[in-house]
């Protein structure tokens, strides 16, 4: 790993950077070259200004305070959590919308805080390096390239016009905290994501978290831990550990991707996953251009090859991504605006329309277990609830395991109508409403 350095090392030229400072976030959003022209280059603040950004910066704002409550063991009362909330939502208001989730997010990790605070852990602070090329030819041991670390204040604006040219690389981190015992640095970073899968692009953000803490506390092993805020997950993903090689690889990857950018001579649109996070879909010239051809009709569906089944796929991703803006933001203006009516155009009806009835089997399950110690016929079994009902009439429980699932039909159609017979007394029956466009 190359080594951290306080000045200017001598022999190299300060490299300067037509669109820096850089980030793992501005290299990940140029994976769309005309997405970064427009936020990046362009400071378009359309694209910058998201409820989905909004509402993450809301959710980081309130769990700094709560970790630094924690680190300075102050006792968090739901009236302070409330207030963190509030100012939180002030400051960022495009995430007024989703208030109780970023409520329900601070109170989950409120009860639930990340296990590595101690008293060195700091919060939202932002680490940075300058990139130096060799001039002349040293020798054949010297590397090529060296990094010289550059503070940061809190309050720096890192990315104004003075300081933009001079940064090659910056990371911002939610937690940081330091064991100087076992020389760890451990890095947690606050995902307010609905989902945990597995994502390419925070494993590139996290290694780069990782390179950049490598470089300012040389000789300490660096771990870094994903947190899933969402309320409904809430839980630590197991910690990685990043070793030399490893943090070898992110930096050649950060200066290649960098170095590629700064070379761009163009800004396509290239459609792929990165749709389902972008908010300037209406913008998209890929998106435009589909538009465009569909008015004249040539939009053309004739497939004789691989291209052209990629190129279908590209313009089905950028399509869809405008659908699901659309129709997202019409659901959240009928549910504000008219839940009860919602809006008609010739043939259509959109709004939220009850599902048919149907069995609610979790309900159902609980119920008989809360009402086995009055039944007799199922008190004293090994077990109870519906599993035990199933065994009682001969039926293997794990052949009928989706709960929620078209499969738990089927024991209806089972010729077991003692077991129907019993069902019925506990059965319980629910509707939902779902969001849609209906023929009238």
């Amino acid at each position: 790993m190359r080594p951290a350095l306080n000045a200017a090392p001598s022999g190299y030229h300060h490299v300067r950077l037509k669109y820096g400072p850089y980030s793992a976030s501005r290299l990940i959003v140029a994976r769309c070259p005309s997405r970064f022209q427009s936020k990046y280059v362009l400071r378009d603040s359309i694209v910058s200004d998201t409820l989905a950004s909004a509402r993450g910066s809301a959710i980081h704002e309130v769990l700094q305070r709560i970790s630094e409550a924690h680190v300075q063991k102050t006792v968090i009362t739901p009236q302070l959590l409330d207030r963190w909330v509030e100012e939180a939502v002030g400051k960022f208001p495009a995430s007024y919308e989703q208030i109780k989730l970023i409520k329900e997010s601070a109170a989950a990790y409120a009860g639930n805080p990340s296990p590595y605070l101690n008293e060195t852990t700091r919060c939202e602070i932002t680490l940075a390096v300058s990139l130096y090329e060799e001039e002349t030819f040293i020798d054949d041991v010297a590397p090529s390239f060296q990094y010289v670390k550059v503070p940061v204040a809190d309050d720096m604006p890192v990315y104004t016009t003075e300081h933009r040219y001079g940064i090659f690389f910056t990371a911002k981190y939610d937690q940081i905290s330091i064991d100087h015992h076992n020389r760890i640095i451990t890095v947690v970073d606050h995902k307010s994501t609905p989902s945990a899968n597995h994502n390419s692009d925070h494993t590139f953000q996290m290694g780069c978290y990782a390179w950049m803490a490598a470089i300012h506390y040389p000789g300490y092993h660096v771990r870094t831990v994903i947190h899933y805020a969402q309320p409904r997950l809430n839980f630590y993903a197991p910690p990685v550990y990043w070793s030399d090689e490893d943090l070898a690889e992110v930096e050649e990857e950060i200066r290649l991707r960098v170095m590629a950018i700064e070379n761009f001579s163009d800004y396509p649109a290239l459609p792929g996953s990165h749709c389902d996070y972008c908010h300037m879909v209406q913008l998209c010239p890929e998106n435009r251009r589909i538009q465009e051809q569909n008015a004249r009709g040539e939009i053309s569906l004739n497939v004789s090859s691989v291209d052209d089944m990629v190129r279908i796929a590209k313009q089905l991703k950028v399509t869809g991504s405008l659908y699901d803006l659309l129709n997202r933001k019409l659901k959240e203006s009928i549910e504000n605006l008219c839940p009860d009516s919602g809006v008609a155009i010739e043939g259509l009806w959109y709004g939220f329309k009850p599902s048919d009835e149907k069995v609610d089997w979790v309900a159902t399950d609980r119920k008989i277990r809360e009402s086995a110690p009055r039944h007799p016929e199922v008190q004293g079994m090994d077990d109870v609830g519906l599993d035990a009902i199933l065994k009682k009439h001969g039926v293997d429980p794990n052949a009928f395991k989706e709960w929620r699932g078209e499969k738990l039909k089927a024991l209806f159609k089972l010729n077991k109508p003692e077991l129907i017979d019993e069902l019925r007394a506990f059965i319980v029956k629910d509707r939902d409403t779902r969001f849609g466009g209906h023929k009238i």
